[in-house]
């Protein structure tokens, strides 16, 4: 579907129609807007819909194995991302949701995810592995 923040005025104009106590009336906090990180649009989401969830699509645990995963991992880089996190909870006063998979093989394994859960920013992060099919 691709990165939801890069549609951002559809994104707000669509949970607007959502949390409409005239359209479909759901509550602010049961709606999760998830991002691969686009910091720009973190903080205007903060601005914009302060009282939905945010989830970040975190990928990896440090800036070069993001680079290698994460197309727009150099334009939004791990610092950049934690700086637009934490003003999301300044702002907010809402912690964030960290969605990591965990890809098997190779350098990918459940150490990296156990060192992207030791970020300092992550209230809560759940953890996906993925198992290849035949």
């Amino acid at each position: 579907m691709g990165e939801p923040l890069n549609n951002y005025q559809s994104v707000v104009d669509a949970v607007r129609a959502m949390i409409d106590p005239q359209l479909f009336s759901l509550s602010p906090s049961h709606i999760t807007v998830s991002t691969v990180g686009v910091t720009n649009r973190i903080r205007s989401l903060a601005v914009d819909l302060p009282e939905v969830n945010l989830a970040l699509s975190l990928h990896a645990p440090n800036q070069e194995i993001r680079l290698a995963i994460v197309p727009t991992g150099k334009a939004y880089p791990v610092q950049k991302l934690i700086g637009a996190c934490r003003y999301w909870q300044e702002q907010t006063g809402r912690r964030i949701f960290f969605e990591y998979v965990v890809l098997g093989g190779g350098e990918f394994s459940w150490n990296f995810a156990a060192m992207a859960a030791a970020c300092p920013l992550a209230a809560t992060c759940p953890l996906a592995a993925i198992s290849p099919t035949d």
